[in-house]
């Protein structure tokens, strides 16, 4: 072999956490010219199995993918081809599979749900009415919820196996419903949340569901008590028949005040998001204004400002990370640590939607693993680790809107009416 064959070669040493993947960890001398899918032939051809198992690569330093050929990231990164190089593989995501979810007479703005004890989800429509679907896509309950547009909505599951629904829409209004899964499928109304001067774009539960917050257009927050024992209820409820036909639904008129209303934001509260259990009194919000906030609940005092160029309109916060995660008009979502301060830039661009960003959301149970949905229709599926998406699916032939993960299954919403279905392979 002579000395140019010898360049073109790097000794490359293979390590991985998955036992059943595991090859020798000797070092290999490889071409350079080899990518990602290259390496994963080679680590294939060594574990000998009959069907290869698509691989992903992390680069030495552990904190990106590799997406160049090895040569390439040689030289972007300053290394010896002299030196042994360690790779981590793991097995690759594999590409979701399509459902045709329901299909709605106007836009659907929100969609949520709990990942234990109900195997459905709730969304709010343009046309004021508040939807319960089983996975299944069959419509469960129906109401008009708001008589304008229902913006978000929210669920959490209560102590007695209940869920507890919250819609904020543009006509100013919280509304706080129950639902019994599986017994009773009527909607029953608890309680109107008032304050708000303008639209309400934004809700969210607390960690332990004990209060709710909420943003809007002019830029304020209010916090308000989840708290639906009977006696905050109005004693005597009106009845009338679901939106849709399907059951009854008791409308509320018990009227509930907020604990506390301050000023967050000068422009639009676009996205709140309340933070995890071991952050009890923090939440985060994006706004029209340009900036992302982490805000002390308690004291109402803004802890973090994080100033970018960009109006917010979608935001995410990932608890294994410390990231926030935020969409924008100029069809770019960004990565933001959240223990930075004032000053902190943003950690990463991902760029590769073509109009406005209008949802994202970390998918559980993978930490690196992020969805996020835009104007363009289309739902983008990315590891944080490479500026690549890993997946993307026309979700769409109009604008989409939101998203929501769920029992592994990506949820979309968009201005065609209809909700998409996306499963991730266990």
């Amino acid at each position: 072999m002579d000395s140019d064959d010898e360049h073109e070669k790097i000794r490359v040493k293979f390590v991985t956490k998955v036992a059943s993947l595991r090859v020798t960890e000797m070092p290999i001398a490889v071409p350079t010219s080899l990518g990602r899918y290259g390496l994963s032939e080679v680590v294939n051809h060594l574990l000998a199995k009959s069907t290869p198992v698509p691989l992903e690569f992390l680069t030495e330093e552990g904190s990106r993918l590799l997406r160049v050929p090895l040569e390439k990231y040689l030289q972007a990164s300053g290394l010896s081809g002299e030196a042994v190089l360690t790779l981590e593989y793991f097995p690759a995501t594999q590409p979701p599979e399509t459902t045709e979810g329901p299909h709605l007479p106007d836009w659907v703005s929100s969609i949520h749900g709990v990942n234990q004890g109900f195997d459905g989800y709730v969304a709010g429509c343009y046309d004021g009415v508040l939807r319960v679907y089983n996975l299944d896509a069959s419509l469960q309950s129906s109401t008009k919820a708001h008589a304008e547009p229902i913006n978000s909505v929210r669920v959490c599951k209560r102590s007695d196996q209940s869920l507890l629904f919250v819609t904020a829409s543009k006509d100013r209004i919280i509304k706080m419903w129950r639902y019994q899964p599986g017994e009773n499928t009527a909607i029953e109304g608890v309680a109107n949340l008032r304050s708000h001067s303008n639209s309400v774009e934004c809700v969210d539960f607390n960690a332990d569901n004990s209060k709710i917050v909420s943003g809007d257009f002019s830029g304020g927050i209010c916090i308000w008590s989840a708290h639906t024992e009977p006696s905050d209820q109005v004693s005597h409820p009106k009845r009338k028949k679901g939106a849709e036909g399907k059951k009854e639904t008791t409308v509320a008129k018990a009227e509930q005040a907020p604990l506390v209303v301050f000023r967050a934001h000068q422009q639009s509260v676009a996205s709140v998001v309340w933070g995890a259990s071991s952050q009890p009194a923090t939440a985060y919000t994006g706004s029209w204004d340009h900036s992302i906030r982490m805000w002390d609940m308690e004291r109402q005092d803004a802890v973090t400002t994080l100033n970018g160029s960009k109006v917010v309109t979608a935001l995410a916060y990932s608890p294994d990370l410390h990231l926030l995660a935020s969409g924008h008009p100029d069809h770019k979502v960004r990565l933001w640590d959240s223990r930075g301060t004032s000053e902190s830039l943003v950690k990463s661009t991902l760029s590769s939607h073509q109009q406005w960003v209008s949802s994202v959301e970390w998918i559980p149970d993978s930490p690196f693993l992020l969805c996020s949905v835009a104007y363009d229709g289309d739902l983008k599926i990315w590891d944080v680790r490479s500026h690549i998406p890993l997946y993307t699916i026309k979700a769409h032939k109009q604008k989409g809107l939101c998203l929501y993960n769920l029992h592994q299954k990506i949820l979309t919403g968009g201005s065609d009416g209809l909700i998409k279905c996306y499963s991730m392979p266990q």
